[in-house]
């Protein structure tokens, strides 16, 4: 992962990295949806992806969540991004 510096996001900085044929995206949350999370991560398939249904990586969404939630952290999938009260998934932390 490298640290990127942009006014774009909270904080002015925000991580970016690939693995698996994914670009993955780390920054400091504001989103007025989400108020209780301090983070967001986003994950993007490669271009040659666009023909595939981009719900696929739900699955790896909820994976993280229920990992990220076993470590002691909330999380909060959104299932409709960018959809004032869309659908989540909530994960609540639990002590490892």
């Amino acid at each position: 992962m490298m640290m990127r510096e942009s006014s774009n996001y909270p904080g002015g900085r925000y991580m970016t990295g690939k693995v698996l044929g994914l670009s993955v995206m780390l920054a400091e949350a504001d989103d007025s949806e989400f108020p209780d999370y301090s983070y967001w991560i986003n994950f993007t398939p490669k271009a040659d992806w666009a023909r595939v249904d981009r719900h696929i990586l739900d699955g790896l969404g909820e994976l993280l969540g229920k990992e990220l939630s076993s470590h002691g952290f909330d999380v909060a999938l959104a299932l409709e991004f960018g959809k004032i009260n869309g659908k989540k998934m909530v994960f609540e932390a639990r002590k490892p």
